[in-house]
């Protein structure tokens, strides 16, 4: 959802994605039933020209925290950091 979201936000923000990649990673608890204790995703961009970081940011930011119901749920309870990684 969130990889859908920032991409449809930086084609509308005019930003030259070329392809994005989306990790997730992870810590669990260690007892049953290894609920996740925290969670990092990160956005691996690719782009065709130059960017405007302060709107690839806040297209990162709007995908994650403005229009994703997933996030929003899981962010109540377990803490949700995201970063992106520029490629070219």
């Amino acid at each position: 959802m969130h990889g859908l979201n920032a991409v449809l936000l930086l084609k509308k923000f005019k930003q030259p994605l070329r392809a994005l990649e989306v990790e997730v990673e992870g810590d669990r608890a260690e007892e049953w039933p290894k609920a996740f204790t925290k969670i990092e995703i990160t956005f691996h961009c690719t782009w065709d020209g130059d960017t405007d970081k302060k709107l690839v940011e806040q297209a990162i930011d709007w995908a994650c925290n403005r229009y994703c119901p997933i996030h929003a749920t899981l962010s109540r309870g377990v803490p949700i950091t995201h970063r992106h990684k520029d490629h070219h």
